[in-house]
């Protein structure tokens, strides 16, 4: 749901906590299919700028709120290959 220049998306708490436990990067993306419209969030970096103490406070952060800034084009593909590539070369 669309609530001001943020999605609010409702997630499972064990989802959140598999996806902060991740050595690697998740990119959550949600498609607005009214609009045609893709938007992600990087998960550990957006627990990490809510609350770095997420794990005992999981349950006030079951609402992941993506900006909708954050449309998933070109540029934010390229952005995440760069980072792949920083972690395996």
């Amino acid at each position: 749901m669309r609530v001001g220049r943020h999605i609010h998306l409702s997630v499972d708490e064990r989802d959140i906590r598999a996806w902060i436990g991740q050595m690697h990067p998740v990119i959550l993306v949600i498609f607005d299919a009214q609009n045609d419209r893709a938007y992600w969030i990087h998960i550990q970096a957006y627990f990490r700028s809510v609350d770095p103490d997420t794990g005992p406070n999981i349950r006030m952060y079951r609402t992941i709120r993506i900006p909708v800034k954050n449309r998933m084009n070109r540029s934010a593909m390229m952005n995440f290959a760069e980072e792949k590539n920083m972690i395996y070369h």
